[in-house]
């Protein structure tokens, strides 16, 4: 069975009847009923020719949103057919499809491969409409890549062309696309421009989807600009559109965006307003997800607008629905905020606890990106040595030249070889990155706690009112008593008027970690930064050991290592390298 499965049919029914997505082929007004997919199957299953090819593609349409697997397997049959007997629309019309599927499976590398091959076909080239579809496509998959100037440019070619045959909308969308990047890369100025030139594309009764995410945009753009006023007002024109498709999903995107914007702004009190009229009209059974995303922003507004409580009652209830849907990306964040809410509280073990769990969540979504990765890399090295395998036996069958064939497979040996060796050193640059930009993290988060602890209590005016571990803090701060390589816990605690017993205790209760430890975090953080200095650079490692309180390089060595999984040379290198 082409399908799969006996009975696919049936399944295919519902799919296609739920379905949002129609292309011209249906334009013929024809009824998606099972006898259409009946037919449709039965053709695709024994029929030949071009027949067999558009029923392929009439099929794999209906996929796209609930079994974009299934899309891409349909169009790579497509396409070894419309190959086979050789018909440059069809390899065209496969290809765009192919692409299509990658973009669903979130395959962008594979994506932007398969739109470029779509590009090249002589069919592209004499037809405007489908090469300004492809650009679009390739284009969005370059900017989810992050290739923004390689994205604007095949935005621009596909404005221009569209522009060329007068299809307003579907340039409106380009011009969307174009306003949208600009406005992820900063150039506000430039993200206005084309959201005018979108606007004056459309038509408010027919685009209203468009022109509600154009509003929405357009907010948060006025927003970043400080023009609040102008901001309410085009979400209000947002809203309206949004409200008259009655879409909710619409609803609550336009209203999370805003309070998301708002909040980077600084205006907590009215982003606490926006994320909780959004929660209204978000369907918790609908969208589990996105409910608990604003339960995070309602938190996190709370804890900057001084309800602890508040907001303790609504990160707690997000964590608990984000934990069992395992949405790590969305759980990063929230830890943070329970890291930040429990330091407002003086919770030090809740906040170490929920501090680590964020770098856990970070890490864990870093590497299932990095394997995601390879994963697309390896997939797009395996499609190319396919193509490498056809383009050899084009090659035999037309002169039966052996040597060429050797030739070929060599090359492909050596480009398997190259890309496996340059996907290994891009792992390993970017762990060493990851574990520099992380120890950077804990520098900072570091300084912090320390400022905490130098300001904490400040209006206290006897001194031994202070908490004994914050005059231990203010002392190694402001005194650098670490930097003695002959510091004793012994002289610690005269320097505090306290006893050793005391000291050792109250470093182990705060700090959950012995006193040489504790000294050694102090020197490796004094370490980091003068290694992370631009005069730092040219110092010794046993002038950085000796500078810092260490009392010889291999103990420095040894403590660097163990408290940042890098090597001090490593962690300078780094440095450099940034």
């Amino acid at each position: 069975m082409l399908l799969g499965t006996p009975g696919y049919a049936q399944q295919v029914d519902t799919l296609f009847s739920n379905s949002l997505f129609y292309n011209k082929l249906y334009d013929d007004g024809a009824v998606v009923n099972r006898a259409f997919i009946d037919s449709l199957i039965q053709t695709a299953e024994t029929g030949t020719g071009d027949a067999k090819i558009k029923a392929l593609h009439t099929l794999l349409n209906g996929y796209y949103f609930s079994n974009p697997e299934l899309s891409r397997d349909l169009a790579s049959q497509s396409l070894a057919l419309a190959r086979a007997q050789g018909s440059d629309s069809l390899v065209a019309f496969s290809l765009h499809y192919l692409g299509l599927a990658y973009i669903y499976l979130g395959q962008h590398r594979l994506s932007v491969d398969t739109y470029s091959k779509a590009l090249r076909t002589p069919y592209a080239n004499l037809h405007p409409d489908f090469k300004s579809w492809v650009s679009l496509n390739m284009a969005n998959s370059n900017f989810s890549l992050g290739n923004y100037d390689e994205a604007a440019q095949l935005y621009y070619q596909a404005a221009a062309l569209n522009d060329s045959i007068q299809n307003r909308a579907f340039s409106a969308k380009v011009y969307e696309n174009l306003g949208t990047l600009f406005l992820e890369t900063g150039n506000l100025d430039e993200s206005l421009n084309h959201y005018k030139s979108a606007l004056t594309r459309l038509d408010a009764e027919k685009d209203k989807r468009i022109l509600a995410d154009i509003y929405s945009n357009l907010a948060v753009l006025e927003i970043k600009r400080g023009n609040i006023n102008i901001a309410r007002n085009h979400v209000d024109v947002a809203l309206k559109m949004a409200f008259a498709l009655k879409d909710s999903s619409k609803i609550t995107e336009i209203y999370l965006a805003h309070g998301n914007a708002l909040f980077d702004h600084g205006d907590y009190q009215t982003a606490f307003y926006q994320f909780k009229i959004g929660l209204g009209y978000c369907d918790s059974r609908k969208y589990v997800i996105l409910y608990d995303v604003f339960l995070h922003g309602l938190g996190k507004t709370c804890l900057y607008l001084g309800q602890v409580k508040k907001a303790e009652g609504y990160l707690s209830e997000a964590l608990a629905g984000l934990e069992a849907q395992n949405a790590t990306a969305e759980l990063y964040d929230l830890e943070l905020s329970l890291s930040r809410l429990y330091a407002r509280t003086g919770d030090w073990v809740q906040f170490n606890r929920h501090l680590e769990k964020s770098e856990y969540y970070k890490t864990a979504a870093l590497e299932a990106q990095e394997l995601a990765t390879i994963h697309e890399l390896k997939l797009l090295y395996e499609t190319e040595q396919k193509d490498h395998q056809l383009e050899a036996q084009q090659v035999r069958i037309v002169n039966q030249q052996r040597q060429i064939i050797l030739v070929l497979l060599a090359a492909i040996l050596f480009l398997g070889g190259f890309i496996i060796t340059l996907v290994l050193r891009r792992r390993l640059k970017e762990a060493n990155r990851i574990l520099y930009q992380k120890n950077l993290d804990m520098t900072q988060r570091w300084k912090q706690l320390q400022h905490f602890y130098l300001t904490r209590d400040s209006h206290v005016d006897k001194i031994d009112e202070t908490p004994l571990f914050i005059k231990i803090a203010r002392m190694m701060t402001n005194e650098k008593l670490y930097t003695n390589p002959e510091l004793t816990i012994d002289s610690v605690a005269k320097s505090v008027q306290s006893n050793t017993k005391y000291v050792s205790q109250a470093i182990h209760e705060n700090a959950e970690m012995n006193f040489s430890s504790y000294i050694n975090i102090f020197r490796i953080e004094e370490a980091k930064q003068l290694l992370n200095a631009h005069e730092g650079r040219h110092w010794s490692m046993d002038a950085i050991a000796e500078h810092c309180g260490f009392n010889n390089p291999t103990s420095f060595y040894q403590a660097f290592k163990k408290n940042t999984g890098m090597t001090p040379a490593a962690f300078k290198k780094s440095t450099i390298s940034e």
